[in-house]
């Protein structure tokens, strides 16, 4: 919520359409809440002190006004709808003829609407208070108070569940409520007064104070924040210059890091390729000797081998030796045998031809 004083000449036509503080002042009027301040804690309390839930109440009706709403809600309505859990309340004003100043309206009567429905059962109820200090709140149905504000009013969405409703809680909330309206009212004998209710005399001394006050705090209030904007810039400066330099140790001291490191893995590297190669040359030495040694004794074992193995390559050759040679004399009489039978084949094929052809033939006839 913003102040009045702070929006006042930043807002054009301000006040046009709206009340303003000033409208209320030496009036005879005060600002009475329709939505009193007592129903509420903290920052809910702080918003009822906007002008949108005020309007112009002499101060009788103010505290009669107060009084009632307050025991009202406080002892028949929350009490009869879970402690105020499923309660609804609506406050209003009816405006009259009557204008404050020419402008603001005041209202011809009070009116303040109340639900609850806790999802099983419901009740509504409305009440209604004239404008005249003496009289008192009145109870009536929300439809019948809806029937006094604009045409076409609605209160609560479907007045309230009106499906739902129990006549039995209407009925203790309208009997608790006459008890209270059978009382005699007990106006606040000290009421708070929301800054911006102040008087014009208090305002204008307080403005006084407050230049008063500026004129001589503003330029100390300039001169602190200046050297507090140096403290910081220096601070800031300071702590630049030490993230750098604790950034330069700690790259260097990286880089010396690293360059150990390397070194130290450039050795071991080193130390590694030559004990490789020792290793490497004493196998091959190792293998060069037993090479030798093989050779030198593969001779006189290769020697000795063919020595021993000679007599058996012989005898073993014999028995090959002696049937190539039967078999060389069995060609060869195979061979004569068949060289005399083509010449006996040869000359019995002559002596027939030519007898065949020299002798007569014989031709024997019976």
């Amino acid at each position: 919520m913003m102040p009045e004083s702070e929006v006042t000449g930043s807002v054009d036509n301000l006040g046009a359409n709206q009340a303003l503080t000033a409208d209320y002042v030496d009036s005879g009027y005060e600002r009475g809440l329709l939505n009193p301040s007592s129903l509420h804690k903290d920052d809910q309390q702080i918003a009822t002190y906007t002008l949108t839930n005020a309007v112009p109440m002499a101060p009788p009706l103010q505290e009669i006004w107060y009084w009632e709403v307050e025991n009202l809600v406080g002892r028949s309505l929350a009490p009869h709808c879970g402690n105020g859990k499923d309660l609804y309340l609506i406050s209003g004003a009816v405006p009259s003829a009557l204008r404050m100043k020419g402008k603001v309206a005041v209202p011809e009567f009070l009116w303040l609407a109340a639900c609850c429905d806790d999802g099983s059962e419901a009740w509504s109820v409305g009440f209604m208070k004239q404008a005249a200090a003496g009289n008192r709140l009145e109870d009536l149905s929300l439809e019948e108070l809806e029937k006094k504000l604009l045409p076409g009013a609605q209160v609560f969405k479907n007045n309230c569940s009106q499906d739902r409703h129990s006549p039995e809680k209407l009925e203790l909330v309208l009997q608790s409520a006459k008890k209270i309206r059978a009382e005699k009212p007990v106006p606040h004998q000290s009421k708070k007064t929301h800054p911006s209710q102040q008087t014009s005399s208090e305002k204008e001394e307080c403005g006084m104070l407050k230049k008063l006050f500026c004129f001589f705090i503003t330029p100390l209030f300039k001169l602190l924040k200046c050297v507090l904007y140096l403290i910081v810039m220096v601070g800031k400066s300071i702590i630049h210059l030490l993230c750098q330099l604790i950034q330069t140790i700690v790259g260097g001291v990286c880089t010396f890091i690293k360059g150990i490191l390397s070194v130290l893995l450039t050795v071991f590297v080193d130390l590694a390729r030559v004990g490789v190669s020792i290793l490497n040359g004493i196998a091959t030495n190792i293998y060069s000797v037993l090479m030798i040694i093989y050779r030198i004794v593969c001779v006189p074992v290769n020697v000795i081998v063919d020595i021993i193995s000679f007599p058996f390559y012989t005898l073993g050759a014999i028995p090959a030796v002696l049937r190539d040679i039967v078999s060389g004399i069995g060609g060869l009489f195979l061979l004569v045998i068949d060289a005399t039978t083509a010449v006996v084949k040869c000359i019995n094929y002559v002596v027939s031809h030519l007898a065949k052809k020299f002798l007569p033939k014989v031709s024997f006839e019976l």
